[in-house]
């Protein structure tokens, strides 16, 4: 699959009738790729970066052995929740890199691993999330609560997380690696501590869900999701070398990979756009506004 992309980073990635905004060509196949999708090989090399580079440092950092790969039940059904549930104010959705420490909130199993924290916001400010939710096990919509986490338990989190951080792994002097910014005379070095993506962005993919599995295709409404890495030369614009990103993969209706490149004439078609304004570095469904 693939990854939405990066904007700015302070450690903080599928599309489209011939007159809808994920326009279908008259062909029916889709008039251009999802924004936030890259080569399957891209997809494969980035989460080798992380699995290699970066993992194991990890766990050692935070004292537990942890393991690249999230299970999203329901992951495509989550997102078209938030849609109708926040409608208009639902903009970005940012996901946030944890470590689940303390007993509150802690999943079964979860003790000191990684974990993926999920924020719809009105904008790109954090002060504008409407809630925070984790994908433990299964989504169900008409159970929200059992997803959601308090701000408090969501900053203990992201901060354990980043008090494991694998720093040597990347440039600590460069512009782009201090958080909050380049400018804060605050700074610190940081890796990647989340991703903001266009909410649009992730709700065309929805749309593409529905639109392939009516055309042939069996896609699941579960996802998985990785963390990957940049290489030495990090990402199309030559930025953020071998900084984390996070990457979503489509699955099957038997939950194996599936990756759009291998649907007929696919690959033929023109790169899209994001949704939005101030759109992101393209990507697989990966990061987009990563800091």
């Amino acid at each position: 699959m693939k990854k939405s992309f990066i904007k700015k980073i302070s450690n903080r990635v599928l599309a489209i009738s011939c007159l809808l905004l994920a326009f279908v060509a008259c062909s029916g196949q889709p008039a251009t790729k999802p924004y936030m999708w890259i080569p399957q090989q891209t997809s494969l090399d980035q989460i080798t970066n992380f699995n290699n580079v970066k993992l194991t440092r990890i766990g050692d950092n935070c004292g537990s052995p942890q393991k690249n790969e999230f299970t999203l039940g329901n992951f495509w059904g989550f997102i078209d929740y938030l849609g109708k549930t926040y409608g208009s104010s639902f903009i970005n959705l940012r996901v946030y890199i944890g470590i689940c420490t303390g007993t509150l909130s802690v999943p079964k199993g979860m003790a000191k691993k990684l974990i993926l924290i999920f924020a719809p916001m009105t904008s790109e400010d954090e002060k504008t999330v409407l809630n925070y939710y984790i994908l433990p096990t299964r989504f169900d919509p008409s159970k929200p609560a059992n997803f959601t986490i308090t701000k408090s338990v969501k900053d203990g989190w992201a901060n354990k997380f980043i008090e494991a951080m694998p720093l040597e792994t990347i440039d600590q002097v460069a512009n782009a690696n201090q958080y909050p910014n380049s400018t804060d005379p605050a700074k610190t070095p940081s890796d990647t501590r989340y991703a903001t993506y266009c909410a649009a962005d992730f709700n065309d993919l929805v749309w593409l869900v529905n639109y392939y599995n009516t055309h042939g295709q069996s896609i699941s409404e579960n996802s998985l999701a990785n963390l990957g890495a940049y290489s030495d030369n990090g990402n199309q614009r030559g930025q953020y070398s071998k900084r984390i990103l996070i990457q979503f993969e489509f699955l099957d209706k038997k939950n194996q990979l599936f990756y759009l490149d291998t649907i007929p004439g696919f690959l033929q078609l023109s790169d899209g756009s994001s949704k939005c304004v101030t759109g992101f570095d393209n990507g697989q469904l990966c990061p987009t506004v990563c800091h």
